[in-house]
Protein backbone atom coordinates (compact mmCIF):
# COMPACT_ATOMS: atom_id res chain seq x y z
CA UNK A 1 0.00 0.00 0.00
CA UNK A 2 2.79 2.27 0.49
CA UNK A 3 4.56 2.16 -2.56
CA UNK A 4 1.05 2.46 -4.44
CA UNK A 5 0.22 5.35 -2.38
CA UNK A 6 3.92 7.03 -3.55
CA UNK A 7 3.33 6.38 -7.36
CA UNK A 8 -0.55 7.88 -7.10
CA UNK A 9 1.34 10.69 -5.10
CA UNK A 10 4.05 11.05 -8.09
CA UNK A 11 1.06 11.25 -10.93
CA UNK A 12 -0.94 13.71 -9.01
CA UNK A 13 2.16 16.00 -8.66
CA UNK A 14 4.01 15.31 -11.88
CA UNK A 15 2.06 15.01 -14.57
CA UNK A 16 0.84 17.68 -16.76
CA UNK A 17 2.84 20.15 -14.24
CA UNK A 18 3.57 23.46 -16.16
CA UNK A 19 6.49 24.82 -16.46
CA UNK A 20 8.45 21.14 -16.34
CA UNK A 21 11.78 22.35 -18.35
CA UNK A 22 13.39 24.87 -15.87
CA UNK A 23 12.76 26.76 -12.30
CA UNK A 24 11.86 25.47 -9.00
CA UNK A 25 9.36 23.24 -10.62
CA UNK A 26 11.88 20.78 -12.37
CA UNK A 27 11.79 17.65 -11.06
CA UNK A 28 15.32 17.49 -9.57
CA UNK A 29 14.87 20.88 -8.16
CA UNK A 30 17.15 21.25 -4.52
CA UNK A 31 14.99 24.10 -3.62
CA UNK A 32 14.74 25.17 -0.13
CA UNK A 33 13.27 27.76 2.41
CA UNK A 34 17.05 29.12 2.88
CA UNK A 35 17.20 29.92 -0.75
CA UNK A 36 16.47 33.45 -2.40
CA UNK A 37 15.62 34.60 1.69
CA UNK A 38 16.74 38.04 2.22
CA UNK A 39 15.91 36.85 6.54
CA UNK A 40 18.22 34.07 6.55
CA UNK A 41 22.04 33.92 6.07
CA UNK A 42 22.99 30.71 6.02
CA UNK A 43 23.81 28.67 2.69
CA UNK A 44 22.38 25.55 4.58
CA UNK A 45 18.97 24.15 5.55
CA UNK A 46 18.49 25.11 9.23
CA UNK A 47 16.82 25.80 12.35
CA UNK A 48 17.45 29.42 11.10
CA UNK A 49 14.80 29.50 8.74
CA UNK A 50 11.77 29.14 11.59
CA UNK A 51 12.83 32.63 12.67
CA UNK A 52 11.83 34.00 9.00
CA UNK A 53 8.74 36.33 8.93
CA UNK A 54 8.07 35.79 5.49
CA UNK A 55 7.65 31.84 5.65
CA UNK A 56 5.13 29.89 7.25
CA UNK A 57 4.73 25.85 7.66
CA UNK A 58 1.59 23.75 7.28
CA UNK A 59 0.88 20.35 7.88
CA UNK A 60 -2.08 19.36 5.41
CA UNK A 61 -3.85 15.69 6.12
CA UNK A 62 -1.09 14.64 8.77
CA UNK A 63 0.84 13.18 5.43
CA UNK A 64 2.25 16.92 3.37
CA UNK A 65 4.66 19.56 4.98
CA UNK A 66 3.79 23.31 3.05
CA UNK A 67 6.13 25.68 2.99
CA UNK A 68 4.67 29.12 1.88
CA UNK A 69 8.09 31.37 1.51
CA UNK A 70 7.32 35.52 0.33
CA UNK A 71 10.43 36.35 -1.71
CA UNK A 72 11.31 39.08 -4.18
CA UNK A 73 10.96 39.53 -7.70
CA UNK A 74 12.95 40.85 -10.36
CA UNK A 75 12.35 44.31 -11.32
CA UNK A 76 9.89 44.75 -14.37
CA UNK A 77 11.86 46.75 -16.85
CA UNK A 78 10.12 49.75 -18.47
CA UNK A 79 8.43 48.05 -21.12
CA UNK A 80 6.58 45.74 -18.80
CA UNK A 81 4.06 46.72 -17.03
CA UNK A 82 5.07 47.04 -12.96
CA UNK A 83 4.93 43.79 -11.04
CA UNK A 84 4.18 43.24 -7.41
CA UNK A 85 7.16 43.18 -5.66
CA UNK A 86 6.76 39.70 -4.65
CA UNK A 87 6.06 36.55 -5.32
CA UNK A 88 5.36 33.24 -3.50
CA UNK A 89 7.11 30.02 -3.57
CA UNK A 90 5.61 27.14 -2.60
CA UNK A 91 7.51 23.78 -1.09
CA UNK A 92 5.73 20.61 -0.60
CA UNK A 93 7.06 17.83 1.11
CA UNK A 94 5.12 14.27 1.25
CA UNK A 95 5.93 10.70 0.22
CA UNK A 96 6.79 11.30 -2.93
CA UNK A 97 9.91 13.63 -2.26
CA UNK A 98 9.93 17.54 -2.29
CA UNK A 99 8.48 19.29 -5.36
CA UNK A 100 7.97 23.51 -5.54
CA UNK A 101 7.16 26.26 -7.65
CA UNK A 102 6.93 29.69 -7.77
CA UNK A 103 4.21 32.19 -8.42
CA UNK A 104 3.22 36.62 -8.45
CA UNK A 105 0.33 38.77 -9.53
CA UNK A 106 0.23 38.68 -12.88
CA UNK A 107 -1.04 42.50 -13.24
CA UNK A 108 -0.01 45.09 -10.92
CA UNK A 109 -0.27 48.70 -10.94
CA UNK A 110 1.49 51.07 -14.04
CA UNK A 111 4.64 51.98 -14.29
CA UNK A 112 5.34 55.58 -12.43
CA UNK A 113 1.92 54.67 -10.57
CA UNK A 114 4.35 52.58 -7.59
CA UNK A 115 4.37 54.48 -4.44
CA UNK A 116 7.66 56.16 -3.29
CA UNK A 117 10.22 53.76 -1.81
CA UNK A 118 10.75 54.20 2.05
CA UNK A 119 13.66 54.00 3.52
CA UNK A 120 12.03 51.14 5.61
CA UNK A 121 10.93 49.13 2.65
CA UNK A 122 10.58 45.81 3.66
CA UNK A 123 11.40 44.47 0.34
CA UNK A 124 14.39 44.32 -2.19
CA UNK A 125 12.78 43.99 -5.96
CA UNK A 126 15.12 41.43 -6.91
CA UNK A 127 14.90 37.85 -8.04
CA UNK A 128 16.08 35.42 -11.09
CA UNK A 129 14.21 35.31 -13.85
CA UNK A 130 15.01 32.17 -15.23
CA UNK A 131 12.40 31.19 -12.20
CA UNK A 132 9.34 32.16 -14.59
CA UNK A 133 9.64 30.19 -18.18
CA UNK A 134 6.36 32.56 -19.60
CA UNK A 135 7.20 36.67 -18.72
CA UNK A 136 5.43 39.64 -17.78
CA UNK A 137 5.19 40.97 -21.31
CA UNK A 138 4.19 37.91 -22.77
CA UNK A 139 1.06 37.33 -20.73
CA UNK A 140 0.01 40.92 -20.57
CA UNK A 141 1.21 42.75 -23.59
CA UNK A 142 -1.80 41.62 -26.20
CA UNK A 143 -2.76 43.44 -28.74
CA UNK A 144 -6.45 45.23 -28.53
CA UNK A 145 -8.75 42.71 -29.91
CA UNK A 146 -6.57 39.43 -28.95
CA UNK A 147 -7.70 36.46 -26.51
CA UNK A 148 -4.79 36.30 -24.46
CA UNK A 149 -6.63 33.20 -22.32
CA UNK A 150 -6.33 31.86 -25.85
CA UNK A 151 -2.51 32.54 -26.65
CA UNK A 152 -1.57 31.63 -23.33
CA UNK A 153 -2.98 27.97 -24.19
CA UNK A 154 -0.84 27.78 -27.10
CA UNK A 155 2.35 28.63 -25.33
CA UNK A 156 1.62 26.07 -22.52
CA UNK A 157 0.62 23.45 -25.75
CA UNK A 158 4.03 24.03 -27.00
CA UNK A 159 6.45 24.33 -24.34
CA UNK A 160 4.84 21.82 -22.37
CA UNK A 161 3.40 18.95 -24.63
CA UNK A 162 2.58 16.48 -21.91
CA UNK A 163 -0.25 19.09 -20.45
CA UNK A 164 -2.16 18.58 -23.58
CA UNK A 165 -5.58 16.59 -22.87
CA UNK A 166 -5.03 14.95 -26.35
CA UNK A 167 -2.01 14.35 -28.67
CA UNK A 168 -2.82 15.55 -31.53
CA UNK A 169 -5.25 18.61 -30.76
CA UNK A 170 -3.86 22.32 -29.37
CA UNK A 171 -5.38 23.45 -25.81
CA UNK A 172 -6.62 26.30 -27.59
CA UNK A 173 -8.49 24.57 -29.91
CA UNK A 174 -12.24 23.70 -29.33
CA UNK A 175 -13.10 20.34 -28.25
CA UNK A 176 -15.79 18.49 -30.10
CA UNK A 177 -19.44 18.47 -29.50
CA UNK A 178 -20.29 16.25 -26.59
CA UNK A 179 -21.31 12.29 -27.73
CA UNK A 180 -25.38 12.89 -28.66
CA UNK A 181 -25.65 16.61 -29.45
CA UNK A 182 -27.70 17.06 -32.46
CA UNK A 183 -27.00 19.97 -34.66
CA UNK A 184 -30.37 21.32 -34.10
CA UNK A 185 -29.46 21.57 -30.27
CA UNK A 186 -26.06 23.04 -30.87
CA UNK A 187 -27.95 26.05 -32.89
CA UNK A 188 -30.71 26.20 -30.78
CA UNK A 189 -27.88 27.02 -27.48
CA UNK A 190 -25.84 29.24 -30.10
CA UNK A 191 -29.41 31.11 -30.77
CA UNK A 192 -29.94 31.37 -26.64
CA UNK A 193 -26.64 32.67 -26.44
CA UNK A 194 -26.48 35.23 -28.64
CA UNK A 195 -30.50 36.83 -27.80
CA UNK A 196 -28.81 36.87 -24.23
CA UNK A 197 -26.13 39.18 -25.51
CA UNK A 198 -28.22 40.77 -27.78
CA UNK A 199 -30.59 41.70 -24.31
CA UNK A 200 -27.31 42.33 -22.34
CA UNK A 201 -26.28 45.35 -24.54
CA UNK A 202 -29.93 46.72 -25.24
CA UNK A 203 -29.73 46.68 -21.23
CA UNK A 204 -26.83 48.32 -20.77
CA UNK A 205 -27.47 51.13 -23.72
CA UNK A 206 -30.83 51.67 -21.92
CA UNK A 207 -29.31 52.52 -18.69
CA UNK A 208 -26.13 54.54 -20.17
CA UNK A 209 -28.80 57.16 -21.60
CA UNK A 210 -30.44 57.64 -17.91
CA UNK A 211 -29.73 60.15 -15.96
CA UNK A 212 -30.95 58.64 -12.80
CA UNK A 213 -28.83 55.19 -13.48
CA UNK A 214 -25.49 57.81 -13.55
CA UNK A 215 -23.07 58.30 -10.46
CA UNK A 216 -20.60 61.21 -9.82
CA UNK A 217 -17.06 60.27 -11.14
CA UNK A 218 -14.92 59.15 -8.56
CA UNK A 219 -10.89 59.01 -8.79
CA UNK A 220 -9.36 55.66 -8.56
CA UNK A 221 -7.29 55.14 -5.29
CA UNK A 222 -3.45 55.50 -5.52
CA UNK A 223 -2.12 52.08 -4.96
CA UNK A 224 -0.75 50.71 -2.03
CA UNK A 225 2.43 48.88 -1.78
CA UNK A 226 2.03 46.43 0.76
CA UNK A 227 4.70 46.55 3.64
CA UNK A 228 4.09 42.98 5.07
CA UNK A 229 6.64 40.35 5.17
CA UNK A 230 4.04 37.33 4.23
CA UNK A 231 1.18 39.23 2.34
CA UNK A 232 1.05 37.79 -0.47
CA UNK A 233 1.35 34.36 0.86
CA UNK A 234 -1.41 34.67 2.97
CA UNK A 235 -3.04 35.90 -0.50
CA UNK A 236 -2.46 32.94 -2.47
CA UNK A 237 -3.92 31.15 0.85
CA UNK A 238 -7.12 33.15 0.58
CA UNK A 239 -7.18 32.16 -3.42
CA UNK A 240 -6.45 28.79 -2.44
CA UNK A 241 -9.31 28.06 0.66
CA UNK A 242 -6.70 27.15 2.80
CA UNK A 243 -7.68 29.79 5.03
CA UNK A 244 -11.52 28.97 5.38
Amino acid sequence: PLTARMVMTHLVNHLSHYPLSGGPAILHSLLSENHDNSYVESSELSSEVFQSPNLQLFVFNDSTLISYLQIPTEKATDAEPAAAPSGVRVIVRDISGKYSWDGRVLYGPLEGCLPQQSATSTFVISGNPEHYLVSQKDISQVEEGEDALDQLLEKIGSTSPECLLHPQRKLNEPSPPPVGMSCDQENAITEALTRQSAQEKEYISRCSSDSSMKVARQEEPRPAEPQASFYFCRLLLNDLGMNS
